[in-house]
């Protein structure tokens, strides 16, 4: 079985507009730790984790409702397109045609 087998293509994805709130009600709904943060052209921009939840969002006193994910969003990160391999770590892997397009993510587990 390859890689792109493993893919769920029902992509859990927002646009960098989306408040974090919005991001977060959808990581909860789709029980995952992380959704992909796509441009205005459906391209990735970044990603948007429970860990950015954590270090750059709670105990801030910034309003979840109005805050954008473009503010909290991890914009580096190492990944590649699935055809080349995934990286050495991480539990959620991007899928992403080689002109950064997401069409699916591999995850090594799910919580929930």
């Amino acid at each position: 079985m390859g890689i792109l087998e493993l893919c769920d293509s029902d992509v859990a994805a927002v646009g960098v507009e989306v408040s974090a709130a919005a991001a977060i009600r959808l990581m909860l709904d789709r029980h995952v730790g992380a959704v992909g943060v796509v441009d205005s052209e459906g391209l990735v921009a970044g990603i948007f984790t429970e860990r950015d939840v954590l270090r750059k969002l709670s105990l801030t006193g910034r309003d979840p409702s109005t805050t954008p994910v473009r503010e909290l969003m991890t914009t580096r990160w190492n990944w590649r397109p699935c055809r080349r391999g995934p990286p050495r770590c991480g539990r959620m892997l991007p899928a992403v045609h080689s002109h950064s397009e997401p069409f699916g993510a591999a995850l090594s587990g799910r919580e929930g």
